[in-house]
């Protein structure tokens, strides 16, 4: 059977209700490996869901009715039965917890610890980047989310405040449905410094003098390229795990729990290395190109979202 990953474009018709009380409209439903965004017909962002919150609200009902929260004000039924098998596979696939391991002798759980306890005398000696990769890869992707999010909290507590509008997040999710197929999460805090860094769950953040350096919309062309070619070269989730250390990553990667200290150290290391640059740039060092260059963007950003973007932590709504 197919996954979600086969198709290059999954979309489908549904019937959207922002809340109980909503009587709802007809719209375009598009799955990725990651999100749920619902469009209008005429293709304007109404709303963007995360998979790993997404629920059926009565698993094999017809049509079949997905909601975000827990509650279900809001839901969307979708009629194509194709769609809906594969969206409720990729959801599980998303939450269904890693299976223990079943002991196959009673000498089992000794022979793993003993082989962990080796690995990691040995790994003491050679930690490098390269094993830290590895075991990032070892990280299931909402373990990533929750990194990501939890480090996201705390930079808000120490950089500045999120800046957020229903409006701001419309515009944010057709950026991340254009360019990168709805698997990046954007945010935009208030700073006076221009900066971006990215965190564990392709969150990428934003600051809001980094937005308003650029005058022009296009130029937005620039900013998501270095967004793209930063993503494609690091992952944060690796250097998490560098900066954790040996015996940290080594937990979490066995499935263990991230702890406050160790984010509150990550994202002030990558705070004090973006303040401290001389040029705008990732915390790696992936220069955010200028005006020069410039790739047309007004298939996913006009002026006027562009500017919605550059206002959006004046905007009184958006606090």
């Amino acid at each position: 059977m197919k996954r979600v990953k086969d198709y290059t474009t999954l979309e489908a018709h549904g019937y959207w209700r922002a809340s109980k009380d909503d009587p709802g409209r007809r719209v375009i439903v598009v799955v990725t490996t990651r999100h749920l965004t619902i469009n209008s017909p005429s293709d304007r962002p109404l709303a963007n869901w995360s998979l790993e919150a997404v629920r059926h609200v009565v698993p094999g009902s017809a049509p079949a009715i997905f909601t975000p929260d827990d509650d279900a004000d809001e839901t969307v039924e979708i009629h194509d039965r194709h769609v809906n098998e594969l969206l409720s596979a990729q959801i599980e696939s998303l939450t269904t917890p890693r299976a223990s391991p079943t002991p196959s002798a009673p000498w089992s759980p000794v022979l793993t610890i003993g082989l962990i306890l080796a690995f990691v005398a040995v790994a003491a000696y050679v930690y490098s980047d390269e094993i830290a990769t590895q075991m990032a890869k070892l990280i299931p992707v909402s373990e990533r989310v929750e990194i990501g999010e939890k480090s996201f909290l705390y930079l808000t507590e120490t950089a500045g405040e999120h800046c957020t509008d229903r409006r701001g997040e419309r515009i944010l999710s057709t950026l991340s449905t254009g360019f990168f197929s709805g698997d990046v999460m954007f945010r935009i805090i208030r700073n006076d410094r221009a900066f971006a860094l990215t965190l564990p769950g392709r969150i990428v953040v934003f600051s809001d003098s980094l937005l308003n350096r650029y005058q022009r919309n296009e130029a937005a062309a620039n900013l998501l390229q270095a967004t793209r070619s930063h993503l494609d070269a690091t992952d944060p989730t690796a250097d998490y795990m560098r900066h954790a250390g040996l015996y940290k990553a080594s937990l979490l990667a066995l499935g263990g729990q991230t702890d406050n200290i160790t984010i509150r150290g990550f994202i002030d290391t990558r705070l004090a290395v973006a303040f401290a640059a001389r040029e705008t740039t990732f915390f790696i060092g992936t220069k955010i190109a200028d005006d020069q260059d410039v790739h047309a963007t007004s298939r996913f950003l006009a002026a006027q979202e562009w500017q919605a973007l550059q206002d959006i932590c004046t905007n009184p709504s958006s606090r």
